[in-house]
């Protein structure tokens, strides 16, 4: 009895190692017939794609994870183009198989086709000697890898010199254009049904306020009589509201006026009626009280420096 028993053990763990009558292990792995049965994956993302087909595999072929390499690629030639290399994985999720012996489940084998950057890897032999050098330095250092080595991105500057190579001998007059796209961070907008109607009707409607500005020189005791002219973004509500003004936050996009906020101040109905009784204009009050504001500044930076230097 305890004979059969271990015949039995003996059995199923040559069943299990895949031992052949010699004892040795078996170190060919292949499925059988002359089909090899593959899922595609998508190049980025692991999910499938498409159903599995059938790729032949003649049983003469000696089964290694280079040979079927190459028959996938000569399998999917007319969908996946030219300049890819293939990866097998272990899985739907990988990883990446070095050696058939990795390849889990012979039933289903899953690829990917990825793009083959050994294509951009500079030729050592088409540079200098100095160039050479420092590449094989970074080689041998590490910092170079060539398997992950990216060919850098065209500047925008190339970018319009390839453009406008074209028309080297083109008129004077002629225009040159430039796709931008590839360029562009702006994110658009989202637009109710509302918003979309709205757009189709000319909006007269300005959301800005253009302000007339005029600037007194302290040193002249002038003011200027050329104004400039800037588009402020003033806050419906007001900050405050006093005797004669109300307050109103405001801002810009002008180059001298950006980045900081500003007040604009409206004059009151009856400080308008008390202006026209002393016979003012309301262009003359506004003037007055900007020389009187940079009087006082003045004072105030007099005072300043006077006790900077006292200390």
């Amino acid at each position: 009895m305890a004979e059969a028993w271990k015949k039995l053990k003996d059995k199923v763990k040559d069943k299990r190692t895949k031992t052949t009558k010699t004892g040795l292990q078996e170190t060919q792995r292949r499925p059988k017939g002359e089909e090899l049965t593959v899922q595609r994956q998508k190049a980025q993302k692991y999910t499938r794609m498409g159903p599995r087909e059938f790729v032949p595999f003649p049983e003469k072929l000696e089964f290694n994870i280079g040979n079927i390499k190459s028959a996938c690629l000569k399998n999917f030639a007319p969908t996946i183009g030219s300049d890819v290399v293939c990866d097998i994985l272990a899985g739907e999720q990988g990883p990446s198989c070095k050696c058939h012996n990795q390849i889990p489940d012979l039933k289903v084998i899953h690829v990917r086709f990825l793009p083959d950057t050994s294509a951009h890897v500079p030729d050592v032999n088409k540079v200098g000697t100095k160039k050479r050098k420092a590449i094989d330095s970074l080689i041998d250092s590490g910092a170079f890898d060539v398997d992950d080595w990216e060919p850098p991105k065209p500047s925008i500057a190339s970018h319009l010199e390839t453009k406008s190579s074209p028309n080297k001998f083109r008129k004077p007059g002629d225009t040159v254009s430039a796709d931008f796209s590839s360029q562009s961070k702006h994110i658009p907008k989202s637009l109710s049904i509302s918003d979309m109607i709205k757009l189709g009707k000319v909006n007269k409607l300005t959301a800005t306020t253009l302000v007339k500005l005029y600037q007194f020189d302290m040193e002249m005791l002038a003011w200027s009589k050329i104004h400039t002219e800037v588009e402020f973004l003033v806050e419906k509500q007001p900050l405050g509201s006093g005797g004669f003004r109300k307050a109103f936050k405001a801002t810009s996009r002008h180059k001298d006026f950006a980045g900081t906020s500003w007040v604009i101040k409206h004059y009151l109905p009856q400080a308008l009626k008390c202006i026209a009784d002393t016979g003012q204009t309301v262009e003359d009050h506004n003037r007055k009280v900007v020389q009187m504001h940079l009087l006082a500044r003045n004072f105030a930076m007099q005072l300043k420096d006077h006790v900077t230097k006292s200390k």
